[in-house]
Formats: structure tokens, C-alpha cells, sequence
């Protein structure tokens, strides 16, 4: 597989990751909602927490939502980005080699748009013909054997006129054996490709000479071609564009690594290469794990044993037993020195010049900064033990409820007067489990609707109507997907606590996350008495109107 289609899934990665990453970076026509030591938080910075929040959080329609709570916490995260950087940790290893990796990822990804996406077109001729060749359909009749004289003498026969369904019923070795062969239409990749082309090349009533396959030899006959279905040129582009142009990309993508190949220095130690053994033994050898001799230089890139047998052993140890061992050896190296030379390529383009990719690339290194600030900083004073977690448990047991357990009857009918008839029998008295065993139709009615104990989180749409009856109650007609039903409530658990063996790590969980918002907040409280910090209020109010209309009150009417 070309590298570069393995690289296609990178092309979301970026957008991704920034959607947690701090702002303060104004884009053209964004205006600022406050200041923060002069640097500006943006009215795109304000829409991206709210769509976050109502992303992440379960915000009720009916609830009101105060932007100036976005604003603060907006100027938290600059204040604690800005700590990082004067703590230096915009220096520290850990985000070095994040920012390098993000960089190269992204470089990656713009050379591949530039060097295959771009450069591939796809004409409405083609589309057509890729899927006439995909979609036609073929009634093959296949026959196997073990050997190649058999399979030569048996299509004499068949070309000779014998019928290759009984000498399938008596020679083959396959699971079509007993239909004489007969495997229906197919469709071209429907048959492996050591059959697909030539298969396909052929007219009805024609066979193919005799094919090696990983089965055995195989003869094929053509006994019926059907044309792909008419389409129009629109339906086909939404069957057809996403193969055909990934296959293209692949071509142009295999044409670019030839090119890079032949524009690169590339030196390899092949006497090295032969000596290195291939095993799981061997990957964890000391012999080779320290052993730093360059098998591959690319520039000032070099692969050594020790970085062969580091990635070797990620390799699952039964995909190491190769009967080929040096072919393992050289497409190992072959897919290293790929990687290397888009890599270089990549980085050598300096996309990051480019105003966008600079300001990605900041958005990404405050994000990381935020993340080592916490664990550096804030997660480094939260003190986890038995007794603090026995008393955070102890002040918050209503957290901790067990669900509620319902012990129901139910009568499913599927007509509406039925139901009503029934409930009107129910309320005059008749007894519940005599109708359900008599009326229901549903698999309960044998049980007279006894449905045993079942918790809230399981009875769906019959939750809401359930968790209102009193035990012995009898519910109204429920309807759902067509069917109406009919509750009793029998019986109602008493109200339980989880153990807190059983939920110590949720426990924990809680804790940490309690502790670490209470500790970022006053860090932020203590950074903002330093800070010069400006709100824009009026503008906030313009968005609070134009977004949020029927908000009466905010923080600012306070202030």
C-alpha cells in the first residue's frame, strides 16, 4: 500500500486536536471580547467554548446561558497559558516533541493535497467506464484441483465439448463442488485478483486457460455477461467517484515516492541488512538493541539495529515467522526510507510560513500548554487517599444512588380502542394478569405480562410514565413504533447507596475533578490580581442580544 493513502487519514487529525486549543489570535473581521496583557480573546474564540459546551454537556433549551461565564473562563486559559510560558514549559521536552510531531503531521498533509490530491482529476468518461467495469455482472462456473496436468487434461475435456458441471461434480476440490461449480453472477471484486481480470476480459461461453491460485488450478467459464444498470451520470458519480479517485491517488501517490526516490541520497549498509536476524529473540537481544551502526542514511536521517529491532518489537511475534525473512528485512527498510524521504519532502516545504499553519501551530503549542500545566502544576497538588475519598463519598452519596428498580406488568396490543377498552376493564376492577395472559400480544402475555424486576435506564419510553405510579397503579395508554401498552407498577425498590468498593475509581474520578476545577480556578483568581485585564461590555451585550434574545438578566447588568 502507498504510503501516501495512509497518510489521507491524517487529513482531519489537525482539526481535531484544535478543537480543545486556546485562541487569542485575531482573524480578519473577528472582534475582541476582552484583553488579557493586551492580548485579545475573540468573539471566534466565545463561539467555539459555547459550541464545545453544548457538544460536551447536556445544556437544556430552557436554560439560560451567561457569556460573560464563557468571557472568564476564556481569560482563565489565557492567564494560565501565559504562567506556562513564563514557567518555560513551552520549552519542556515533552511539548517539544508534540509541537515537532504536529508540525511534521500537518506538513505531511499539506504535501499530500499539493503532490496527489490536487493533481488528480477525475473526466466524466472515466467515471462511466470505471463503473460499467465495476458494476457488470458475470455467471461463472469455476472448477479446482491440486495439480496442473490434472487441470490441463480436464479443459481439454471441457473445450472438447464435456459439460464442466459434472466434471466439477467429480474433479474439483472447491465448495462449489456439489453445484457443479456454479458460483451465480459476480461482480469483477467479487473474485480474487489472480482471476478478476482475465475472468472478466472473456465473452460468454468462453473459459480461461488454467490459472494458479492460492487454492489450487482453476479453470473458469463464462456462462452468461450481464451489463452494469443504466445510471445517470450524476448517480454513478456518487457509486463510482470515491473508489475511482482512490485508486488514482494511489498511481499518483506511488509516482511521487519514485520521483523523491531518485532526487534523494540514499545509502544502504546491505552486508548489514543481510547479517540482522529476524525473530522475536533477536528484537529483544541486547546485542542488537544497543547496537547503533547505520543500516540506512538518508541525509542526516539514519535508521540503526538498534532503531530496526525497536520498532520490530511492536510487530506481533506472529508475523515475524516469515519464510522469507530477507523480503520481511527490505520491505521494512523499503517502508522506513518512504516515510523519511515524504517527511523530509514535507518539511522542507516550510508550510509553516504560511500564515494559517503559524497560527495552527500556536493554537496547538497553547493547547499542549495547558495540558503540562495541569499535570504539572494542578494535578501534582491533588492528594488522593482511602480516607479522602471515604469522606468526598461520604458528602456526596446522593451521587451515588443505585437505580431504581421497578418490578412491572405490561399489556401490548395493536389497536388504540383495544388498549382503551382494556384500561377501562382494568379501572373497573378486572385483575391485570388475567387480561395480559388473555389480551396481550406480546411474549409476556403466557407470564400475565410479568415483566420482574427491570431498572429505570431500561424501560425506554415506558420510563417517564413508570417512574410516576404509585405501586398497584395502572398507567395510561402508552404508544410507541405502532403498538399501545399498559403498565402496572407491583413493586419499587428502596432507595440504595453503590458500594463504594464496587465505585471507587468513579469515586476517584469525581474527587480529581473537583479538586483540579477548584485549583485551576483560584491559580486563575491569583494570576488575574497581576494581569491587566479589559472586558469588552458592549459588545458582549450586542451578542448577547443577537444570539442569546431572550436572556433578561447577564453578569454585566450586574456590574
Amino acid at each position: 500500500m502507498s504510503l501516501f493513502i495512509l497518510l489521507r487519514n491524517c487529513m482531519i487529525i489537525g482539526l481535531l486536536l484544535l478543537l480543545a486549543a486556546c485562541s487569542g489570535f485575531m482573524i480578519s473581521g473577528e472582534k475582541p471580547v476582552a484583553w488579557v496583557d493586551g492580548v485579545p480573546v475573540t468573539e471566534g474564540d466565545l463561539k467555539e467554548a459555547l459550541k464545545i459546551t453544548h457538544r460536551t454537556e447536556a445544556v437544556r433549551p430552557d436554560e439560560h446561558l451567561d457569556l460573560m461565564d464563557y468571557v472568564n473562563k476564556l481569560i482563565d486559559e489565557r492567564l494560565i497559558v501565559q504562567e506556562a510560558y513564563r514557567m518555560g514549559l513551552d520549552k519542556d521536552p515533552w511539548v517539544q516533541n508534540k509541537m515537532h510531531e504536529y508540525k511534521l503531521r500537518e506538513s505531511v498533509v499539506r504535501l499530500y493535497k499539493e503532490e496527489v490530491q490536487d493533481r488528480v482529476w477525475v473526466s466524466d468518461d472515466e467515471m462511466r467506464r470505471f463503473y460499467n467495469e465495476q458494476m457488470e455482472e458475470t455467471h461463472i462456473r469455476q472448477l479446482t484441483v491440486g495439480n496442473e496436468e490434472n487441470a490441463l487434461n480436464i479443459r481439454d475435456q471441457i473445450a472438447a465439448g464435456s459439460d464442466m458441471a459434472a466434471l466439477a461434480r467429480e474433479h474439483s476440490i472447491d465448495m462449489f463442488k456439489d453445484k457443479g461449480g456454479d458460483r451465480g453472477f459476480l461482480r469483477r471484486w467479487q473474485l480474487p485478483e489472480a482471476v478478476r481480470d482475465i475472468a472478466f476480459s472473456l465473452k460468454a461461453g468462453q473459459i480461461t486457460p488454467v490459472i494458479k491460485t492460492p487454492s489450487g488450478y482453476q479453470i473458469i467459464k463464462i456462462e452468461e455477461k450481464k451489463p452494469a444498470p443504466e445510471k445517470s451520470l450524476e448517480e454513478i458519480r456518487q457509486v463510482a467517484e470515491k473508489h475511482f479517485r482512490k485508486k488514482k491517488e494511489e498511481a499518483q501517490g506511488q509516482e511521487v515516492l519514485k520521483r523523491y526516490h531518485k532526487q534523494a541520497d540514499i545509502v544502504i549498509s546491505e552486508d548489514l541488512l543481510a547479517e540482522l536476524p529476524v525473530s522475536v529473540d533477536a528484537a529483544r537481544d541486547e546485542r542488537w538493541t544497543k547496537d547503533e551502526r547505520p543500516i540506512v542514511k538518508i541525509g542526516e536521517e539514519i535508521l540503526t539495529v538498534r532503531d530496526f529491532y525497536q520498532q520490530l518489537k511492536d510487530i506481533p511475534g506472529s508475523k515475524l515467522v516469515a519464510d522469507n525473512p530477507p523480503a520481511l528485512k527490505r520491505k521494512f527498510v523499503d517502508n522506513w526510507i518512504d516515510r523519511k524521504l515524504v517527511d523530509i519532502v514535507a518539511l522542507n516545504r516550510h508550510y509553516e510560513q504560511d500564515a494559517d499553519f503559524g497560527r495552527m501551530l500556536k493554537y496547538y503549542e497553547e493547547y499542549l500548554l495547558k495540558k503540562i500545566f495541569a499535570q504539572k502544576v494542578i494535578y501534582s497538588q491533588i492528594k488522593v487517599s482511602d480516607e479522602l475519598l471515604r469522606d468526598y463519598y461520604g458528602k456526596h452519596r446522593d451521587k451515588y444512588l443505585k437505580p431504581v428498580q421497578y418490578r412491572i406488568r405490561q399489556i401490548t396490543v395493536s389497536d388504540e380502542a383495544q388498549a382503551r377498552a382494556i384500561l377501562e376493564q382494568l379501572r373497573g376492577g378486572a385483575d391485570f394478569a388475567w387480561l395480559a395472559k388473555n389480551k396481550s400480544e406480546d411474549g409476556l402475555a403466557e407470564k400475565g405480562g410479568d415483566r420482574g424486576w427491570i431498572s429505570e435506564d431500561k424501560l425506554s419510553f415506558l420510563s417517564k410514565a413508570v417512574s410516576a405510579l404509585k405501586v398497584g397503579e395502572n398507567s395510561d395508554v402508552l404508544s410507541e413504533g405502532g403498538a399501545y401498552y399498559i403498565v402496572k407498577l407491583e413493586a419499587r425498590s428502596d432507595v440504595d447507596y453503590e458500594d463504594l468498593e464496587q465505585i471507587k475509581d468513579v469515586v476517584q474520578r469525581d474527587y480529581v475533578k473537583e479538586n483540579y476545577e477548584k485549583l485551576w480556578t483560584d491559580y486563575a483568581k491569583e494570576l488575574r490580581q497581576d494581569a491587566e485585564v479589559r472586558i469588552n461590555d458592549p459588545f458582549i451585550r450586542e451578542l448577547t442580544e443577537r444570539f442569546l434574545p431572550t436572556a433578561k438578566s447577564s453578569t454585566l447588568d450586574k456590574q
